[in-house]
């Protein structure tokens, strides 16, 4: 089983225990239902990926980077 905490630890920002959980558990059963060993072999979009020659992002770098612009745009909602 994968180390989702060590792939995503933005799920740590998380402050609600329950959905913390909830996210948590998702990524679990995903990896349960495709075989997957390890997060850091999935690929972020492979049709894109090949039609590009783009042969180094990985699903865990998407998401990590689209979790980013999230929380920065709502801090930056928080200031106005």
């Amino acid at each position: 089983m994968p180390d989702i905490e060590s792939a995503f630890p933005e799920l740590n920002a998380i402050t609600d225990p329950e959905l913390r959980t909830a996210v948590h558990e998702c990524w679990q059963m995903a990896c349960e239902e495709n075989d997957i060993e390890s997060l850091d072999a999935v690929e972020w979009f492979p049709p894109i990926q090949r039609e590009y020659n783009i042969e180094d992002e990985t699903l865990i770098d998407h998401v990590r980077d689209v979790v980013g612009v999230a929380c920065a745009s709502a801090k930056s909602l928080e200031r106005t």
